[in-house]
């Protein structure tokens, strides 16, 4: 809500929200920095990934693997209404190994 957050290397997988995004709810104009990290999997009833759930909100999103790609951004400030940063992506299956 309304930060700055940095966040670098992460792998933020399968979560479930009853609200907001799965991985990153974002809200009151925060602007997350995420780098190179891993967004896949998560669940919400929007914004599996990325929740935008105003339009001041801009995360910047830079050299990360984010299911859906600029797509997985969703919410009131996602699609269209993102201005974000958003470079260097890719949205490629990670074949995560789930082991007993």
């Amino acid at each position: 809500m309304g930060g700055k957050p940095v966040l670098i290397s992460n792998t933020i997988a399968f979560n479930t929200a009853s609200y907001g995004g799965g991985g990153i709810g974002c809200r009151y104009d925060a602007d997350p920095i995420l780098i190179n990290n891993i967004l896949y999997g998560n669940s919400a009833p929007f914004g599996k990934e990325i929740a935008l759930d105003d339009n001041a909100s801009d995360p910047v999103v830079l050299y990360s693997n984010i299911r859906g790609g600029k797509e997985g951004i969703e919410g009131a400030g996602g699609g269209s209404n993102y201005t974000g940063l958003y470079e260097h992506n890719i949205d490629v299956d990670h074949c995560f190994l789930m082991l007993p």
